[in-house]
């Protein structure tokens, strides 16, 4: 397989052990290596549309308040 620092072109350090670490993901896969999720925040999700947690709505209508 390819690794994210193999298509940027650039020859990787040797302070890590690439070879055995290809070999370990050869043998055993990756499981949800490029997932991110950011919880969303209030000024984003306002922004957005959408909710500012993961979390399903638990209201319709809600109020936001500033200090």
């Amino acid at each position: 397989g390819i690794f994210q620092p193999d298509m940027w072109g650039v020859t990787p350090s040797n302070r890590w052990d690439w070879p055995a670490l290809r070999e370990m993901v050869a043998n055993n896969g990756l499981r949800n290596s490029l997932l991110v999720a950011p919880m969303p925040t209030a000024s984003t999700s306002q922004i957005l549309g959408n909710n500012e947690c993961f979390e399903p709505y638990t209201s319709n209508i809600y109020s936001r308040r500033v200090l």
